[in-house]
């Protein structure tokens, strides 16, 4: 999870892949660290490198998780090397 050190109105979450991208993914938010809402599913992702943009319209929170769910290829693990938070000023 990462941790946005405050609560933030989200606009947008920027992942930036490489080529051991994930197929499938979900991204959920938190105010506490405890009580999560999925707000994001992925299940066609291609192989990296690419970008997925998730918008998040009318969405606060302080937390943001995602749990890797499949690969592109099963002897890989998962390749991420950015997580880009958008948020209102």
């Amino acid at each position: 999870a990462v941790d946005l050190g405050a609560q933030k109105k989200l606009k947008k979450i920027r992942l930036h892949w490489e080529t051991a991208a994930a197929v499938g993914y979900n991204v959920s938010v938190s105010k506490d660290n405890q009580a999560w809402t999925e707000v994001y599913k992925k299940i066609d992702g291609k192989i990296g490198p690419r970008i997925d943009d998730i918008e998040l319209p009318d969405t606060t929170a302080g937390f943001i998780r995602m749990d890797l769910l499949t690969r592109v290829h099963n002897g890989w693990g998962f390749s991420i090397y950015e997580v880009e938070v958008v948020a209102d000023e």
